[in-house]
């Protein structure tokens, strides 16, 4: 079975992360680097409060996840099964994330999937455009009296706001999540051979020329292409692009929240920069 051009992004994403975890390995340090700090720079525009997924794993409201990868450590079935989902709200997510060649090069790195690197031979540019966004939120007193049994470990750290660990990670738990469609347009420059390099493209891809599509006019209308050929791969469904915390550092000393935690006020400034400062930490850890 053919892979969709986002199945196969989010399946090369995830090994590369995978790897760049383990110690000893320094596969795409520079590349997913550049990565996640133009994803946090986006969502720190927003001033909302917002940290990026690398990897969708389908993080929902309650998921207790790994403040360092990200990934899912319990789900919200698991913790609090009587809490009623959040009714998601339209969020629009305005303009693009633009991306570095070298930022470009992680999501093209793993060539038996995708046969080409992101490079000036090819590629002009690689921008990410989210439609479709929605956003869903709850409250630590909703969390706090939906808590299960089996899930008490999780009391200190939302009634007291002490660190918890789980499998030996240090965890956070999800108290909102932004949901969107992630659009990759890839522009090709406005010579003659523009066409040609798109057509090489479409013999590529996994999924072949139907993997690759116009620039819907409201994905353009967003990134001012200046006359140069573009294309957007084919996406799947919205997925889980962002979140916030709960509990957030009471003051930042570093990559650990080695002070204590604090209930995430997400109308407190002060509280919103510390939150972004930790986004800012957090892109240090992806080596």
């Amino acid at each position: 079975m053919r892979l969709s051009i986002r199945s196969a992004m989010v399946l090369a994403s995830a090994v590369l992360t995978s790897a760049a975890l383990w110690p000893g390995h320094a596969l795409a340090d520079a590349g997913i680097q550049e990565y996640g700090s133009a994803l946090v720079q986006y969502f720190n525009s927003l001033r909302g409060g917002y940290e990026p997924f690398i990897i969708s794993e389908g993080q929902q409201v309650g998921d207790l996840i790994d403040v360092r990868t990200r990934s899912v450590l319990k789900r919200r079935a698991a913790c609090f099964p009587n809490l009623v989902p959040p009714q998601p709200q339209k969020f629009d997510l305005p303009k693009f994330v633009g991306m570095s060649q070298t930022a470009a090069s992680f999501l093209f790195e793993v060539k038996q999937w995708f046969g080409l690197t992101a490079n000036d031979k090819l590629v002009d540019s690689v921008s990410l455009v989210f439609s479709e966004g929605a956003i869903e939120d709850v409250t630590l007193d909703d969390l706090q009296s939906n808590l299960s049994k089996e899930c008490e470990f999780l009391k200190p750290l939302i009634m007291e706001g002490k660190v918890i660990t789980l499998f030996g990670r240090t965890a956070t738990l999800i108290r909102t999540v932004i949901r969107a469609k992630t659009n990759t347009v890839m522009s090709f420059g406005t010579d003659a051979s523009a066409e040609a390099k798109i057509e090489q493209l479409k013999n590529l891809l996994p999924g072949g020329a139907a993997s690759v599509l116009p620039v819907d006019a409201s994905i353009g209308a967003k990134i001012d292409l200046k006359g140069q050929k573009a294309v957007t791969l084919q996406t799947e469904g919205p997925s889980s692009v962002a979140f916030r915390p709960t509990h957030i550092p009471r003051k930042l000393l570093g990559g650990e929240p080695a002070d204590g935690l604090i209930p995430f006020d997400v109308t407190n400034g002060v509280q919103i920069e510390i939150q972004e400062r930790a986004a800012n930490a957090w892109i240090k850890t992806l080596k």
